[in-house]
């Protein structure tokens, strides 16, 4: 359920692989279907064909990445294939283009039978030499890499055949990708820190460490700020920086030489300042706006917002003006923080009006918290305030923990 509460964390992210041209999980078929009409990852210009056929059955697992929907099903008759087409490895070196996929094998003897060609014309097709993992069994699926043979080409046609009558195999999660050694960069997971904490629209500064450089300059690029810091290509760790970054604006951050590539994704912070005590707060904000947007309050997690909404509420013997904060099931949770206090001070004091609406979707006598006050850790409660229905009407309840039986009318 949304909540109204005191908390602050941040979120930062950062991706590092190999660079893929192209992936395929076969979509997820509910039965066995024709290559012709199944519903695959990828739409034009990639083109898929033969005679094989895409099951839902015995799906893909045991490897990293392993989709586990839908997988293309070589029966033991041989000659059944399977055809890929529109594949555009042109701007990659054949020195660094590899070839992956999930294959499950049915029997022990079983070893090559499923023969993988490539293309460049469509017409002359070269096979792969290729092996499972070693000690990757029988019966099972494993994922195999080929990491020679596969051409620089803006049209490359991958054929997979069945050649015997013995062993079944499948396939799945086909990927092409790049791949270069000499790409040894380990971006960091990153921080961010705010250069002013106003109620205006501050910016921040965001660091990325890292580690394996020395190898060749970098073009180091952001979606928004300045680059700074740095550079992988002439030190072996260091920190990239990235200044002036809006609040509430996150970044993408890439890293390009030659066939190395690194993207870092910068998740923005909250450069909220602390509200002063006493603390006042109308809910004057337009209607229809997101709290979270404002200066004033932040979102502490995902979901939809918690808007201003145009009910203005009323309490004897109180002055209320502005608008209300509707909060409507689950969603983002705000947290407005302010100034500390300690147990040598004077009581703290929390009030607000509230109404509620309509609970005709809450189940008797399940509840839930919808108000809280934390010391600054999003689990260690002071105080939070439970609602539940009983019979037409609700209830609420106070305590410090997880729930309570402190309930009153």
């Amino acid at each position: 359920m949304k909540k109204i509460y005191f908390m602050l964390f941040m979120l930062t992210g950062v991706t590092m692989m190999a660079q893929t041209i192209y992936s395929e999980n076969m979509g997820t078929p509910s039965a066995t279907t024709p290559i012709a009409t199944n519903v695959f990852q990828n739409a034009a210009p990639i083109v898929y064909s033969g005679t094989a056929d895409i099951r839902a059955t015995t799906v893909s697992s045991g490897y990293t990445g392993a989709s586990g929907g839908g997988n293309v099903f070589f029966t033991n008759t041989a000659g059944r294939d399977f055809l890929i087409e529109g594949i555009n490895t042109s701007a990659f070196n054949t020195s660094t283009l590899q070839l992956s996929f999930g294959q499950y094998k049915s029997t022990t003897g079983a070893n090559n039978e499923l023969t993988i060609e490539v293309s460049t014309d469509g017409t002359t097709y070269t096979p792969l030499t290729y092996s499972r993992p070693t000690g990757a069994g029988t019966a099972n699926w494993a994922l195999v890499t080929i990491t020679t043979g596969i051409p620089s080409t803006t049209n490359l046609r991958i054929r997979f055949t069945q050649t015997t009558t013995t062993a079944q195999f499948r396939l799945d999660d086909v990927r092409v990708f790049s791949f270069d050694p000499t790409c040894t960069v380990v971006p960091g997971t990153p921080t961010t820190a705010c250069d002013a904490t106003t109620f205006a629209i501050d910016t921040y500064t965001a660091t990325i460490p890292f580690s394996g450089g020395g190898g060749g300059a970098y073009t180091v690029t952001s979606t928004v700020g300045t680059v700074g810091g740095d550079n992988p290509g002439s030190i072996a760790d260091g920190n990239i920086t990235v200044t002036g970054i809006p609040e509430g604006t996150g970044a993408t951050v890439t890293l390009v030489r030659n066939n190395c590539s690194y993207t870092v994704t910068i998740t923005a912070p909250d450069c909220k300042p602390v509200s002063g005590l006493p603390l006042y707060d109308s809910m004057d904000y337009p209607v229809g706006s997101s709290l979270g947007a404002t200066q004033f309050w932040a979102n502490a997690n995902t979901g939809d917002d918690v808007l201003a909404i145009a009910d203005n509420l009323t309490y004897a013997g109180l002055t209320s003006n502005g608008n209300a904060a509707g909060l409507n099931g689950a969603g983002k949770e705000l947290h407005k923080r302010f100034t500390a206090t300690t147990v040598t001070e004077s009581a703290l004091y929390a009030s607000f009006i509230m109404k509620v609406t309509d609970f005709a979707a809450t189940t008797d006598p399940s509840e839930t918290a919808f108000a809280i006050i934390t010391d600054g850790s999003a689990t260690n409660f002071r105080g939070r305030i439970f609602i539940k229905r009983t019979g037409t009407t609700y209830q609420l309840g106070l305590t410090s923990g997880t729930s309570t039986t402190n309930y009153t009318t």
